[in-house]
């Protein structure tokens, strides 16, 4: 049985922390060190160990011994977070940064040397600043959308959402071409709308599909059209429902540097198990950056990408660009196999990497597929399907949501089946009044 180092002083720190915690015949089981050797490690680290009783922590370096002993703890405890860190004495977020480099647990023996080459392209034709500098009327901040020419309709509708609220029309909004028509790209010109391309992502030389550019190419606005203060993506299948959540979200990005919505409301998943949702993600995490990240990021609230507000100079997209460079360089999927790839570089990124966020509730990006909302027809909203019966701010029609009718509830008990679009929920209001 391996031993941890003798000499690493931050090592024998960690053994005398774990024998005050768990005791001394435990502790020798777990390192393979005689007991009389933990109970002298234990003695002089006394004084040290009596500046941890008011809750201190600390983040050692990783060293072998420390290696060794953390992963027979995550083997111990099967990868629980919680219980090590109250153990160990370690943050969490730093516990899974060691993690990363522990062999058998994830870390270092389960990923390979970078196998792929990764370049990011920017476009040669860059949009500038949409407004000018001296037009006070006009927002410092672009909101942008994304999709190809199956998803015009509904970006189509996305832009009529926001223009027809007062101060609607004073946010200059970009459109991401992903294989859109000349006669769709007129359209939304019409609506006051400009295109961008996305940034060539090339994989051994290869440029990987519209979709997936498009998909990583929201970590890049402030390259792709400089010039404004914050950037605030909306997927090409959202639409806005409440003007208010976009200050909302700005407000927390000029605070916080980047706002976003975790999937987490008590409305979700009630046809599904938590356990569903948890091993979908976890499947994710392990495909793009092994088990170990997977063990301990599985089973924490998925952060969705479909809408975010950023500063331009937001830490947060340097690091998720950093996260997805990793997986693509690591992974050999290719394909439709690469979906939520840039998802869950994201998440990565925001657990471990940047802890200053902003996260709002559910109702600034509400996921239907999780949840149907309710229309209040009082009102002329869509709200959430519990009390207090909040508006909605955004209408994320994900998966078969913005294919289908699907049955919503109305705030009089009733069903209706329709889909939610945004021109087929205000046809049904218009008609209904």
């Amino acid at each position: 049985m391996n031993t941890v180092d003798k000499d690493a002083g931050s090592t024998e720190l960690l053994v005398a922390l774990l024998a005050q915690k768990l005791g001394k015949e435990k502790v020798a089981k777990l390192t393979g060190l005689p007991e009389e050797k933990v109970e002298k490690v234990l003695a002089s680290k006394a004084e040290v160990l009596a500046t941890f009783a008011s809750g201190k922590i600390w983040t050692p370096r990783f060293s072998k011994g420390i290696g060794i002993i953390l992963r027979r703890l995550f083997k111990a405890t099967r990868g629980n977070l919680r219980t090590i860190s109250d153990v160990t004495r370690i943050p969490p977020a730093h516990l899974i940064k060691m993690g990363e480099q522990i062999p058998e647990a994830g870390g270092a023996a389960e990923t390979p040397s970078p196998t792929n080459k990764v370049k990011f392209v920017m476009p040669v034709s860059r949009r500038g600043l949409a407004r000018d500098d001296g037009d006070t009327g006009r927002n410092d901040c672009l909101i942008v959308t994304g999709g190809d020419k199956n998803f015009f309709g509904m970006m189509v509708d996305l832009v009529e959402s926001i223009r027809r609220f007062p101060g609607g029309a004073s946010y200059d909004i970009a459109v991401m071409d992903l294989g859109l028509e000349e006669a769709q790209r007129a359209r939304l010109n019409e609506q006051g709308c400009f295109t961008i391309e996305p940034v060539d992502v090339r994989k051994n030389g290869c440029s990987l599909s519209m979709v997936h550019r498009g998909q990583i190419s929201r970590t890049f606005l402030p390259e792709l059209v400089p010039g404004y203060d914050q950037y605030m993506w909306m997927d090409g299948d959202t639409w806005l429902n409440d003007m208010s959540v976009i200050e909302s979200y700005r407000q927390a990005a000029t605070e916080y540097g980047f706002a976003i919505t975790p999937e987490v409301s008590r409305c979700y998943d009630k046809d599904l198990t938590m356990r569903d949702t948890i091993e979908w993600h976890t499947g994710c995490y392990q495909r793009f950056f092994g088990a170990h990240l997977a063990n301990v990021l599985g089973v924490l609230p998925v952060i969705n990408s479909g809408v975010f507000c950023t500063r331009a100079d937001s830490n947060v997209l340097r690091a998720w660009r950093k996260r997805i460079y990793q997986a693509l360089s690591l992974t050999k999927e290719e394909g439709d196999d690469l979906f939520m790839l840039e998802q869950t570089a994201g998440n990565v990124a925001m657990y471990l990497d940047v802890r200053e966020w902003a996260a709002l509730p559910a109702r600034y990006n509400w996921i239907c597929s999780r949840s149907a909302p309710m229309l209040d027809k009082e009102r002329g909203i869509l709200v959430e399907p519990s009390p207090p019966y909040d508006p909605i701010g955004i209408v994320h029609m994900t998966y078969r949501t913005k294919k289908e009718a699907i049955a919503i509830p109305l705030r009089n008990g009733s069903l209706i089946k329709t889909s939610l679009w945004f021109r087929d929920i205000s046809s049904y209001l218009a008609s209904s009044t």
